[in-house]
């Protein structure tokens, strides 16, 4: 009997410490997280639709290789870059730019607002 609780105990640490491994190697970046919260916040506007989000940071316009300092948790956003299916709408592009702005304490020129291309769904 104890060497069946030893077993599923082994077993359990062993789970454990495998989901922990896992979960480290596909943790997103600070950066990413940030991007994607921020695109499904946005995604929730009114006539916005899908939204890709993407962050230009100092860092991004280094060589960050082998820097694994805590200033790059911190990275300074220079510019983002927004893709949304209503951005067509010049009130949608606006609602968004003033959104980013005001979220990310960025001016309205270092925010760049696209609209998403259109997909063609055939019917075979």
């Amino acid at each position: 009997m104890a060497t069946k609780k030893a077993n599923i105990i082994a077993l359990i640490v062993i789970a454990l410490v495998g989901f922990l491994l896992f979960r480290q190697d596909v943790s997103p970046s600070i950066e990413e997280t940030v991007e994607v919260k921020l695109a499904a916040t946005l995604s929730q506007i009114e006539g916005v639709g899908q939204v890709s989000v993407y962050f230009h940071t100092e860092a991004s316009a280094e060589s960050t290789l082998f820097s694994f300092s805590e200033n790059e948790k911190k990275a300074t956003y220079t510019g983002v870059l927004i893709v949304s299916e209503g951005a067509q709408s010049p009130i949608i592009r606006r609602q968004l730019q003033e959104a980013v702005s005001a979220v990310l304490q960025l001016p309205a020129h270092q925010i760049i607002i696209l609209p998403m291309k259109k997909e063609d769904h055939h019917e075979s």
